[in-house]
């Protein structure tokens, strides 16, 4: 996530990576995924609650980072992390019923991706650009993530 913190916003310094990352640790969980050499080509972090609330509304989840290596961009990894994240949330003894995150307004793909298991709440103008809230249930989660190659 450091190494790759400009990809995943533009303007994104050490310093609020470490501040982002300590709050996943302190109130959610990472994901980490492995290739066949143990070798990390993605990662995910989600907290229990948002920022704003102080972490008081932990039946919604923030999403907060997702990152996915170049080569596994368009594979199924992305689908089975929606899957692995939707897995949890059900086991998880915390009661979620929404899924929460922002996507940068300009990735029109990720964007169209995200429209198929989400609703576009709002927009947010950042210093970075625009972001779109997109807001789900661990129900639509797991729904398309089982969908064969996570069609509609």
């Amino acid at each position: 996530m450091l190494s790759n913190r400009a990809r995943l916003h533009l303007g994104m310094d050490h310093r609020l990576m470490f501040l982002l990352l300590s709050a996943q640790f302190q109130h959610g969980e990472m994901l980490i995924a492995l290739n066949e050499d143990h070798r990390v080509v993605g990662a995910a972090g989600y907290c229990y609650g948002t920022a704003d609330q102080h972490f008081a509304n932990k039946e919604t989840v923030m999403v907060d980072r997702v990152y996915l290596d170049e080569d596994r961009r368009g594979s199924r990894l992305f689908v089975q992390g929606l899957q692995v994240l939707a897995e949890l949330l059900e086991q998880s003894t915390v009661q979620v019923t929404n899924i929460q995150f922002y996507v940068p307004e300009q990735d029109m793909r990720i964007c169209r991706l995200c429209d198929r298991f989400a609703n576009r709440v709002l927009k947010l103008r950042t210093p970075a650009g625009v972001d779109v809230l997109y807001l789900a249930t661990p129900e639509s989660l797991s729904s398309y993530s089982r969908t064969p190659l996570g069609s509609p």
